[in-house]
C-alpha cells in the first residue's frame, strides 16, 4: 500500500481504502450518468462508466423544509451540501458567484445567516450496471490509479435525481446563541411563515425588527436564475410567497438536476485484476475547513482596512498597528488559498495547514479597539409607538364579531309596517344567516368568522313576504388590511351593512 501511495503523487489519497459506500451530493449544471466525480473539488470528470442500462423510473418524490443558521457565506456552502473548494472558488459552481454576491451585500462581522432550506427530491434516472469504459479500464491496468484519478476522479454518478432547491437566506444583526436554538430544525419552518401557517405572525416580525433583517434568495428549479444570481427582497412576506411560487412549479415540473448519487469504483463489475483505489474524503473534510478559516481571514482583513480608510485611529502607533495587521492578513489569504490548490493537485503533500497564518480572535480584537468609531449622537426623541396592526398597518387576519344592517325606509305594505328583513352574510363558500326580524334595521353577533384582507364578502338583505320574497340589497366588497375605527362598512343608496372587527395578527 504504501509503495502505491508514494507512486501515486498526484491525486491518489493515502488515507484509506474506500469502504464502498455511496455519497450524495449536489448536482453541478453538468451533471451526466456515467460521469467520473472529484469529491475533492466537486468538480465533474470525464465519462468512464457505460451510461446504459438506465432505469428512468420518475414517479414520486419527497419534499424536505428546515431552518439552519450559519455565520458566513464559507458555513452556507458547507450545510447546503457544496464542499470547500466551491466556497475557496476553486470550481466552476455558479453558486459561488451567488454566494459571493451575497457576501458583499451583507458584509458585517456581528451577522448571522437564518436560511430556509426547501428542496425536492425525485428518483430521477439512475445506473442499474455498473462497468468501466474500455479506455478508463485500460487507463487504470496500463498507467495506474494516479492517472484514473486524473481522468476519472474518485467516484462516478450512479444516478442523478431532478427537483428544485430553494434557499431564504434572512441576514440578521447580533443574535444570540439561544435565540438560534430556539427557532432552529423543523420548528423554524413555521417560526418564519412556512408550511401551513403560509404567513408571518407578530412575534416573528419583531425578531426580524429587532435584528435589522435583510432578505435574499438563491433557488435552483422552479424558475429562471440558477446559483449564479441571488435576489434581495422586500420583506420575509415576499420571502413567503417566492418560496410558495418556487413549489407550485416545481410541483408542475419546472424541475432541474439537484442532486447525485455518487458510487466508488470498487462496485464496478470489471475492475482491472489488482487495481487499487482510495477516497479523498479526508482531504474535502480540510477543504471544508479551511474554507471557513479562509472566511475568518477575508473578514478581518476587510474590517482592519476599513477602518483605516475611515480615519477612526486618533494615534498614528495606533494606525501603524492595523496596518501591519493588514499586511499580515492579505499574504495569509492568499496563502491558504494557494494551499487549497496544492491540496487538490497533491493531496498527500499539501492537506495540512502546517505554515498557515490565520486570524488570532483576541489580537483582532484589540487592535480593532485602538480604532474605535465614534459613538452616535444621542437621539433624545422619544422612539414613535409601535404600530397597531389594522390601524395604521396591515392586519393579516380578521375577527368579524357582529353585523348591523339599515335599510332605506320606505311603505312596503298598504298598512306601512315595517319590512320583514331577511339579512345573510356568504364568503369563502360559507353562509351565516341572522334570524327574521320586522324592522327597517337588524344587528346580530357572528361566531368564529376569521377573514384574511382580500377576502370577498357579500350582505344579502331580503324582504319576506307570503308569496315572493322581495330582494333589497347586495351589498359586496373586499376585506381591507386596515380599519382604523375597528368597523368595516358595505353601502348602496341608504342602505348600509356595518360590521365590527378586530385584528388577531
Amino acid at each position: 500500500m504504501r509503495i502505491l501511495c508514494i507512486a501515486a503523487l498526484s491525486l491518489a489519497a493515502c488515507a484509506g481504502v474506500n469502504t464502498g459506500q455511496s455519497t450524495r451530493v449536489l448536482a453541478p449544471p453538468e451533471a451526466q450518468l456515467g460521469h467520473g466525480y472529484d469529491s475533492l473539488s466537486g468538480d465533474m470528470r470525464g465519462a468512464c462508466v457505460a451510461p446504459r442500462p438506465v432505469n428512468r423510473t420518475r414517479s414520486g418524490g419527497m419534499w424536505r423544509r428546515h431552518v439552519f443558521f450559519a455565520r458566513s457565506r464559507e458555513e452556507v456552502a458547507r450545510q447546503v451540501g457544496f464542499s470547500g473548494g466551491v466556497s475557496l472558488g476553486l470550481s466552476d459552481f455558479g453558486l459561488d458567484l451567488g454566494l459571493e454576491n451575497l457576501d458583499r451585500r451583507t458584509h458585517r462581522r456581528a451577522t448571522t445567516f437564518t436560511v430556509i432550506q426547501i428542496s425536492f427530491d425525485s428518483p430521477g434516472h439512475s445506473l442499474v450496471d455498473y462497468r468501466l469504459q474500455d479506455g478508463a479500464a485500460a487507463t487504470l491496468r496500463r498507467e495506474g490509479a494516479h492517472k484514473f484519478y486524473e481522468g476519472c476522479g474518485d467516484g462516478f454518478v450512479a444516478a442523478v435525481r431532478s427537483g428544485g432547491l430553494f434557499l431564504g437566506i434572512v441576514a440578521l444583526e447580533e443574535v444570540a446563541d439561544a435565540e438560534l436554538q430556539r427557532v432552529s430544525g423543523g420548528a423554524g419552518v413555521s417560526f418564519f411563515g412556512f408550511g401551513v401557517r403560509a404567513g408571518a405572525g407578530s412575534e416573528t416580525r419583531q425578531f426580524f425588527a429587532r435584528h435589522r433583517a435583510r432578505y435574499y434568495v438563491l433557488q435552483n428549479g422552479g424558475g429562471p436564475g440558477g446559483w449564479n444570481s441571488v435576489s434581495e427582497l422586500q420583506d420575509i412576506d415576499v420571502l413567503v410567497q417566492r418560496a410558495q411560487a418556487f413549489e407550485r412549479e416545481v410541483q408542475a415540473g419546472a424541475t432541474v438536476p439537484t442532486q447525485l448519487i455518487v458510487k466508488p469504483y470498487q462496485v464496478i463489475s470489471n475492475l482491472p485484476r489488482g487495481a487499487t483505489l482510495w477516497n479523498l474524503l479526508p482531504q474535502q473534510r480540510f477543504l471544508d475547513a479551511l474554507a471557513l478559516r479562509h472566511g475568518e481571514l477575508k473578514r478581518a482583513d476587510d474590517e482592519v482596512q476599513s477602518r483605516i480608510a475611515a480615519g477612526y485611529c486618533k494615534r498614528r502607533g495606533d494606525a501603524r498597528e492595523l496596518e501591519r495587521l493588514h499586511a499580515r492578513y492579505a499574504p495569509a489569504i492568499e496563502a491558504s488559498r494557494k494551499r487549497a490548490q496544492d491540496c487538490q493537485i497533491d493531496p498527500r503533500r499539501s492537506c495540512s495547514d502546517r505554515g498557515l497564518t490565520f486570524v488570532d480572535p483576541p489580537a483582532h480584537a484589540r487592535a480593532l479597539a485602538r480604532c474605535e468609531p465614534p459613538p452616535p449622537p444621542v437621539d433624545l426623541t422619544p422612539p414613535p409607538p409601535p404600530p397597531q396592526p389594522g390601524v395604521d398597518a396591515p392586519c393579516h387576519l380578521w375577527q368579524f364579531s357582529s353585523l348591523s344592517v339599515r335599510v332605506a325606509s320606505r311603505e312596503y305594505d298598504a298598512d306601512g309596517s315595517a319590512p320583514e328583513l331577511i339579512v345573510s352574510l356568504h364568503s369563502d363558500g360559507r353562509q351565516i344567516g341572522l334570524p327574521t326580524v320586522s324592522s327597517y334595521s337588524h344587528q346580530g353577533e357572528l361566531t368564529d368568522l376569521y377573514l384574511k384582507p382580500g377576502a370577498a364578502v357579500t350582505v344579502s338583505i331580503w324582504d319576506r313576504d307570503l308569496m315572493v320574497d322581495d330582494h333589497l340589497a347586495s351589498l359586496a366588497g373586499n376585506v381591507p388590511p386596515m380599519l382604523p375605527s375597528g368597523q368595516w362598512t358595505l353601502g348602496k343608496g341608504e342602505t348600509r351593512a356595518v360590521l365590527a372587527a378586530q385584528c388577531r395578527d
